[in-house]
């Protein structure tokens, strides 16, 4: 079973990402795809995108100096003071401007996902069951899929999954497999610590969103990468 991440692993959706970012504070709003923040706050969410698991954590890009984070340990510091009750508030929010966005203007909104080289022949072609597990929202991941004519090669979609570790686990056990018979790919590093630690092959996408400090973490981690140029030899490898 390959079990794919979806932003930074299958499309780089950063504008659309920080669309909905900017639109998760300003739900009345309205605009197209083509209507970004502007150029300041853009930077902010550049620096802040590879700390980000789930919707919830894009509030931090309205948070004054959250720009200065280093390290995920403390963007989760600062995160964890907004409080989860007004985060939850705000990925509610952003839900629907995503949704908003994808429904008045859908072909500019599957525009801002661009697919990384190689991924779509690496679903087409894969010897084992695809699925997607992200914190994208289902409906968005398969408009996209749609869109780029993959919707067909991907087996399921779980989205606005926030424990990828524990959904790994549910779909070997829905399919008859262990945990090893996974190949798990993401470009969130602590995403796929967790889920190595269920015995899955667990390989991080160095493709995606990254920071130099999560690059020597997971080399010092011993942490699997997986390059863009790799994925050839992925599709082609022995799968349960």
């Amino acid at each position: 079973m390959l079990v794919l991440d979806f932003d930074g692993v299958i499309a780089d959706a950063f504008d659309e990402c920080a669309l909905v970012a900017w639109r998760g504070v300003r739900p009345n709003e309205r605009g197209t795809a083509a209507s970004l923040p502007d150029a300041a706050f853009i930077e902010r969410f550049r620096v802040l995108r590879p700390y980000c698991r789930t919707l919830d954590h894009f509030i931090m890009a309205h948070v004054p100096g959250s720009e200065t984070v280093t390290h995920q340990a403390e963007f989760d510091r600062r995160f964890a003071r907004i409080g989860r009750g007004r985060a939850a508030a705000f990925a509610e929010r952003a839900t629907a401007a995503r949704h908003g966005l994808r429904e008045r203007d859908p072909a500019a909104w599957a525009a801002m996902h661009t697919l990384y080289p190689g991924v779509g022949d690496l679903i087409r072609g894969s010897g084992a069951p695809v699925v997607i597990v992200t914190a994208k929202d289902e409906p968005s991941v398969r408009a996209v899929l749609a869109a780029h004519g993959l919707e067909a090669a991907v087996g399921s979609v779980s989205g606005e999954c926030h424990d990828k570790a524990r959904e790994v686990e549910r779909l070997c056990a829905e399919a008859g497999l262990e945990a090893s018979a996974a190949v798990f790919v993401d470009d969130n590093l602590d995403n796929v610590l967790r889920v190595r630690a269920t015995g899955a092959r667990s390989l991080w996408a160095d493709w995606g969103y990254s920071t130099a400090d999560q690059r020597e973490r997971a080399e010092a981690l011993g942490v699997e990468v997986l390059g863009l140029a790799d994925l050839a030899g992925l599709a082609a490898a022995p799968q349960v």
